[in-house]
């Protein structure tokens, strides 16, 4: 299983080699480009970088009622970056968190014109303001259940993407396989993807200027399983077992809202998504699955310290206890509700629509620029119930 490893790091090492070999010395970036959410806050090379390398490692502790206790490596990832040449920037990068070496993300993007940039290769789809977050600057350890079933972790394609109006207006659109994280292509149809950013106040400078709001939506044909699908607590307990005998062969249709604000010591973070899967399968029946839901997100930093929207928290005092500073901590709650509707539920069951429900709260402390430790405590509720507790170390290089 793990013979692929050696494999795979030669193969990022020789690439990154290649790409700084090609270019020689480091020259100058255009930085008159902004940042904007599509760039991973950490990774983001400087003006006068050609290579990066870097990585993560997320050890954690999970346990709950249903499932007991158990330590597991969330996640281990490690990646080149930088700019090959000046308008050119790539990024590779590989994961080690199921047991075996796998690709994350690879990509090249142009960056010729400030406002737009066009990427190509594997990566995230411009949908859904948490799953666009970096797992380094998640609020609570993991994201809510709604994104989880209805974004996939990247796939591939083809984006465009930028800002304008002095950054008030961000955008994306692109087009992509529609398949799930490193699976190939099963039809020939594409999926299209879009998101849309607006900033209405951002010229004004009382606090409401921190405001972010934005639609997404996405549509594309699918013929799989619905096992696929991640119908799970943060735990990993499955809550709609239904899913693996159903089949789906026809369209998927998401559409999304979401706000965003953070300012001064506050984070507030809401979205609200759906995804419609039409021709779903048993036996001979077919029907329609619908999923819908939404979340709630507040957080307060109990130092004085401001949480940037697109980079990870950097405290203003280390954690060094001996000379009295504690580094940065933050206080994290949120609800969340997921509806899943279901005209072939009948089969399985009398509850139709299937409907779970959670709590969460979390503490976090920053203690120093690349160490983030985090403990999460979630009350879920569907037809059963489950209290699960989740503490992590997350290193980040």
């Amino acid at each position: 299983m793990y013979a692929s490893y050696p494999a795979l790091f030669r193969f990022l090492l020789g690439t990154a080699w290649f790409l700084y070999a090609s270019v020689g010395q480091a020259q100058t970036v255009d930085s008159s480009i902004t940042r904007t959410v599509y760039d991973d806050g950490f990774y983001m090379v400087s003006d006068d970088q050609t290579l990066r390398f870097g990585g993560r490692i997320q050890t954690d502790f999970h346990w709950s009622t249903t499932q007991g206790g158990e330590w597991l490596i969330r996640r281990a990832r490690m990646l080149a970056t930088g700019y090959a040449f000046p308008h050119f920037r790539y990024m590779l990068s590989a994961r080690f968190d199921r047991g075996e070496a796998e690709l994350d993300q690879a990509f090249v993007e142009s960056r010729h014109l400030p406002y737009v940039r066009v990427r190509a290769g594997q990566f995230k789809e411009p949908f859904s303001q948490s799953r666009l977050l970096s797992s380094l600057q998640l609020d609570l350890m993991e994201r809510p259940m709604v994104v989880n079933a209805l974004t996939p972790t990247s796939d591939i394609g083809l984006m465009a993407f930028g800002d304008v109006l002095g950054g008030s207006l961000e955008y994306a659109v692109g087009v992509f396989n529609g398949r799930p994280f490193n699976q190939p292509e099963n039809n020939r149809a594409k999926d299209v993807v879009g998101r849309l950013v607006a900033r209405p106040f951002a010229h004004r400078k009382a606090a409401a200027s921190h405001l972010y709001v934005a639609i997404s939506g996405a549509s594309g044909l699918r013929n799989d399983s619905l096992d696929l699908v991640s119908f799970e607590t943060h735990r990993g307990t499955a809550f709609y077992p239904h899913a693996s005998v159903l089949q789906h062969d026809g369209r998927l249709t998401r559409l999304g809202a979401d706000l965003e604000w953070l300012w001064s010591r506050y984070t507030l973070r809401a979205e609200w998504l759906r995804g419609q899967w039409s021709d779903v399968r048993h036996t001979q029946t077919n029907g329609q699955l619908e999923v819908a839901g939404f979340y709630i997100t507040a957080g307060l930093m109990l130092t004085d310290d401001e949480k940037p929207r697109t980079t990870l928290l950097y405290p203003q005092h280390e954690f060094h206890p001996m000379q009295g500073e504690w580094g940065a901590w933050e206080v994290v709650l949120r609800y969340e509700q997921m509806t899943i509707t279901n005209p072939l539920a009948e089969r399985f069951t009398a509850r139709d629509p299937y409907r779970t429900s959670a709590w969460t709260a979390g503490l976090n402390g920053y203690l120093t620029e690349h160490i983030k430790w985090s403990l999460v405590s979630q009350w879920a509720t569907w037809t059963a119930q489950e209290h699960s507790v989740l503490t992590r170390i997350q290193v980040a290089f």
